[in-house]
């Protein structure tokens, strides 16, 4: 959701690319595009910036002038142990509901995790919001 929305902006010279810590374990559970994702991207009116197809991290995906955003330290802790990571990164608080379920030991109905699914683009959005009022303008290049 993270990288369709940023994409969505249209900020120039801007590279987004988006990268599943556990993409491939997922995969089955995933499929292409989470299930949950979907109508929130649609809703949104942002699902033609969606990829087709998760990625998985690798170290070949990482530069050294990357800006690496990981939703959780769950995250970051996984990104860690894939590949070193460049100087700059930010570990956000948002738990994607399987994350959220473990910590709460509690398995959201159906409908509560569509729910969630809105909660966590709402906190995407605003995050990235935040993050892009920061960015240098063209003339700081």
């Amino acid at each position: 959701m993270a990288e369709a929305y940023l994409k969505s902006l249209h900020i120039k010279n801007l590279e987004v690319i988006s990268s599943g810590t556990v993409a491939e374990i997922n995969a089955d559970i995933n499929g292409p595009l989470s299930i949950y994702a979907r109508p929130v991207l649609e809703h949104h009116k942002i699902l033609q910036y969606a990829k087709p197809m998760w990625d998985q991290l690798t170290p070949e995906r990482l530069h050294p002038n990357d800006l690496v955003i990981c939703m959780n330290q769950l995250v970051f802790d996984d990104c860690k142990d894939i590949a070193p990571l460049p100087g700059e990164v930010l570990v956000w608080n948002i738990l994607d509901f399987n994350e959220y379920e473990a910590i709460h030991q509690r398995v959201l109905s159906e409908s509560e995790r569509v729910q969630y699914a809105e909660g966590v683009y709402q906190q995407i959005k605003k995050k990235i919001d935040d993050l892009v009022l920061n960015l240098p303008t063209p003339q700081q290049y």
